[in-house]
């Protein structure tokens, strides 16, 4: 399999294959401002967001959650949930799965960009959240999207932002 482009979008795998590169999410807070001006300025990211498997009607393929509590642990039902995760696969797919990477054994949660890039981190703000991708079992295209919800902790305010990255497998 190729990546020579080192895009993190439009990566190929074989069958039940990982992504080599992360996917990553640029995650920000809600502006608390009223005007464009605020708006524009607003830099706040989420930090402590990653991924937990169990999923609801809406978002098939897992959660986002914010590790509200600060115990490191990622829990749906006492931390705060951001958003979630469909994956498209081809028909018939099996075991595919968008996750949390980890380092050293320790789960990476998002982190604020000036931890990873500091000079660009600056002047991005927000957070950066890398995870991992796991192919199904067949071959074909996989659109894994990301979405946030309208306002976090209220699964029925409607979905925010999105991201779709798709993934070959052959």
């Amino acid at each position: 399999m190729s990546n020579k482009r080192r895009n993190h979008n439009w990566q190929t795998v074989s069958p039940g294959g990982k992504t080599p590169l992360p996917l990553t999410y640029m995650l920000y807070g809600k502006s608390t401002g009223n005007d464009s001006k605020s708006h524009y300025a607003f830099k706040g990211g989420m930090e402590g967001v990653g991924v937990v498997a169990t999923g609801n009607d809406h978002f098939k393929d897992g959660l986002l959650v914010q590790d509200s509590n600060g115990d490191g642990t990622l829990d749906a039902k006492t931390d705060t949930v951001v958003g979630g995760i469909n994956i498209t696969a081809p028909a018939g797919a099996t075991g595919q799965a968008l996750h949390n990477i980890t380092k050293d054994g320790k789960t990476m949660l998002s982190v604020d960009t000036t931890k990873m890039v500091p000079k660009p981190g600056k002047r991005w703000g927000g957070s950066m959240m890398m995870l991992g991708f796991e192919a199904g079992n067949a071959a074909g295209k996989y659109a894994v999207t990301v979405t946030l919800l309208n306002q976090a902790g209220n699964l029925s305010s409607g979905d925010g932002s999105s991201y779709t990255y798709t993934i070959i497998a052959k």
